[in-house]
């Protein structure tokens, strides 16, 4: 069992390929969808909402969106950083301004999209919202999801991560966990997606502590 790792996301490789479909909330500059389209061939639906960052990407099989994947139709209001590098709703230095917000459902409604194969999801603290508003969706039309959350930035959010968690595995889905913290967490469909105790103690093994491994001896050199 091969795991494939872009830009600190996790998924299993084995169940993407040209025929899938990527949706990557929290898009940024778009190099996750980009990436993932290069390496498997499958069409990628990137979403964000902070429009400082979009970039046109060449790519027939990519498709970006300046939105927010919320927990809602309508709008939201948004923190942009003075960076300018992301879109939150953490109170920082940063300007508020108000975006279009839609759900996954509606997003995939208006795609004509019937299952998504990989659900990638970085959108700086509202991943609690627009999981428990789409944990049906999530269980009956997601294979993957590969999940950053954002509890290292704000501690009030532990017992919420700890009790989306906790609902999704509840709900069908296995876990795994590649960072010491909540960064990079894969959930994988059961009704989708069958993985054997001994490929997922060698994933374990290989993928996680190989690889923390790895970034302790790159940090050294």
């Amino acid at each position: 069992m091969k795991v494939g790792n872009i830009k600190q996301h996790s998924y299993l490789e084995k169940y993407i390929n040209k025929n899938s479909v990527v949706l990557d909330l929290g898009s940024n500059k778009g190099e996750f969808s980009e990436e993932i389209v290069k390496k498997h061939g499958c069409k990628a639906y990137g979403i964000e909402a902070n429009p400082n960052v979009i970039k046109n990407i060449e790519n027939d099989k990519v498709q970006i969106h300046n939105i927010a994947i919320s927990n809602k139709n309508g709008e939201i209001s948004i923190n942009i950083p003075k960076n300018g590098d992301a879109s939150t709703t953490f109170h920082e230095k940063s300007d508020s301004v108000e975006v279009n917000c839609i759900t996954i459902e509606r997003f995939m409604e208006k795609k004509d999209i019937e299952t998504v194969d990989l659900l990638k999801i970085d959108i700086e603290g509202e991943e609690i919202k627009v999981i428990k508003s789409s944990i049906d969706t999530l269980t009956s039309r997601v294979k993957q999801i590969s999940v950053e959350y954002h509890d290292f930035m704000d501690e009030s959010l532990k017992k919420d991560v700890k009790k989306v968690d906790k609902m999704i595995t509840q709900n069908g889905f296995e876990r795994m966990k590649f960072s010491t913290n909540n960064g990079d967490i894969l959930y994988w469909n059961k009704e989708y997606i069958e993985v054997g105790k001994v490929e997922y103690a060698m994933a374990i093994i290989i993928y996680k502590y190989l690889r923390g491994m790895k970034r302790i001896i790159e940090r050294w050199i």
